[in-house]
């Protein structure tokens, strides 16, 4: 694992910000010579889930200590054979098992004060005859594992996980859990929720793979629609691009000042991202990244053009219609521009070792 990096990083939200309010995200990272971890969990935002902020640290906590459990005692061959999902649910319920335990652990050290039962509202009886305490600690999981042979992903919850191929392919390898929507989503604190956890596993290892809260992917619409998915996987992209030309920890200080500026503008939420990516990888992948990066200004570029024209279309003066064609020209130029990037990110995609088909051609590329 030695040509393999891994980070996380968790910002307080805009609004947390602004209500004096605690940071409900919590990840991790970790590396050694079997395996790379990125672990991120957010804490419910609902009044009666009080202490979510420790529910998704004793998450990332629980996840991290029985991933490494799990790597270290299966064999890729189990790992990656057809009838592999019985390792997969016993490693799933061994992190809730972890984490209930720890959560009873720090409950009852730290027993609920009056002021936190406040918060509670309907709930309040029944945290007072101790039910369902766990409750209050409830959040949502994602984690992903790579290494040498394989890789896998567990989520349960909003959040999503994105990987990033050398062939050019972005895809969310984790399933999407259609129980997640808006400001609803299954937890681990649910009583069924060994049933609600998906995975994914794979031999084929992607050059970058990135975990990211509901506040990285909000901040890029709600809409969960292919636009939304696109403008995420170029955020993702553009991460790779600068750790594959910059250096590592200055390019990690860098995102986690961009994170603040991203819940400001977007989510206004809690902000974490973890991710594990292969240095010669994105060493390889730099060049079409960087072509994708000016594809993507440059689409930008057009479009805006086009929206400068359709308001000269609109107006019949004479200096309007001079404007008109100036326009005209600039978009010729520009789709012109764009295109050829377009052309030569094929070509490099289709020569590459690795690729097995392009999915960026001129029609696909977006914003």
């Amino acid at each position: 694992m030695k040509d393999f990096k891994c980070f996380n990083l968790s910002v307080v939200g805009a609004s947390h910000l602004e209500k004096n309010t605690v940071m409900q995200d919590s990840s991790a990272s970790f590396k050694d010579e079997k395996m790379a971890l990125a672990i991120v969990s957010d804490g419910h935002g609902s009044k009666h889930y009080f202490r979510s902020d420790k529910g998704s640290a004793l998450a990332v906590e629980a996840a991290e200590e029985c991933m490494k459990e799990f790597v270290s005692s299966v064999t890729a061959d189990e790992v990656l054979c057809e009838n592999n999902e019985a390792i997969f649910v016993q490693l799933e319920k061994s992190i809730i098992a972890r984490w209930n335990s720890l959560v009873h652990r720090h409950y009852s050290e730290n027993p609920f004060t009056e002021e936190e039962l406040e918060l509670s509202g309907k709930y309040r009886e029944d945290y007072l005859n101790g039910l369902d305490f766990v409750q209050a600690y409830g959040a949502t999981l994602i984690a992903v594992a790579v290494t040498e042979k394989y890789w896998f992903g567990l989520h349960i919850g909003d959040g999503i996980c994105v990987a990033i191929y050398e062939d050019g392919n972005v895809k969310e390898p984790i399933p999407w859990d259609e129980k997640c929507h808006l400001n609803v989503c299954t937890s681990i604190c649910d009583k069924d929720a060994s049933k609600e956890f998906r995975y994914f596993c794979n031999e084929k290892i992607p050059v970058a793979v990135y975990v990211g809260s509901d506040g990285i992917d909000d901040s890029f619409g709600r809409d969960y629609s292919a636009e939304k998915s696109e403008l995420l996987y170029n955020f993702y992209r553009l991460i790779s691009l600068t750790f594959a030309k910059d250096e590592f920890e200055q390019t990690r200080n860098n995102l986690k000042d961009y994170l603040s500026q991203l819940s400001e503008m977007g989510s206004r939420d809690d902000v974490s991202v973890a991710g594990i990516f292969n240095l010669n990888g994105l060493e390889a992948s730099k060049e079409w990244l960087e072509i994708h990066q000016e594809a993507v200004k440059k689409k930008r570029l057009v479009k805006s053009l086009e929206n400068e024209l359709e308001k000269a279309e609109k107006e019949e003066n004479e200096e309007a219609k001079e404007k008109a064609d100036s326009l005209r020209e600039s978009i010729d130029a520009a789709s012109s521009e764009y295109e050829a990037l377009c052309e030569k990110l094929d070509e490099i995609l289709k020569t590459s070792d690795n690729a097995v088909s392009s999915q960026t051609e001129a029609h696909e590329i977006k914003e």
